[in-house]
């Protein structure tokens, strides 16, 4: 019996995750070890593995991939994720041999600035114990 699941372009093949039921299409992948919760969705050529855990309606697509718990840092201007090589600060994505203070101007983002040496060490440090 061939199961199909809508991810919003027309029913495609598909299975549920064995760990959180969530959706994976039959193109993409999600490791036995990650968990994918009931209402995410993975499709198209996307990959997730080792600790990854896809909650909420989050949804892994395209080419994209995840492979560690991110580190979310929160409360101050714009939100920032560290994950898989790369950071993510408000909209902008950037590798993590980009982070400079210059990243967080004065006018837009005081508190970011104020904490920015501090937040770049972290972030490094983050990076560097997934690698390891």
């Amino acid at each position: 019996m061939i199961t199909q699941f809508n991810f919003g372009f027309g029913l495609v093949d598909a299975h549920q995750h064995s760990n959180g039921g969530g959706w994976i299409q039959n193109t993409a992948s999600a490791a036995a070890s990650v968990f994918v919760g009931p209402n995410a969705q993975v499709y198209d050529s996307a990959q997730v593995y080792g600790s990854a855990a896809v909650y909420g309606s989050a949804v892994v697509c395209g080419s994209g991939v995840v492979s560690q718990n991110p580190l979310h840092i929160l409360g101050f201007e714009f939100p920032i994720t560290a994950c898989d090589n790369q950071v993510q600060i408000g909209c902008k994505t950037l590798q993590p041999e980009s982070l400079r203070l210059n990243l967080f101007p004065e006018e837009k983002c005081p508190n970011l600035r104020q904490v920015g040496p501090e937040l770049i060490v972290a972030i490094l440090a983050h990076f560097k114990r997934c690698t390891q």
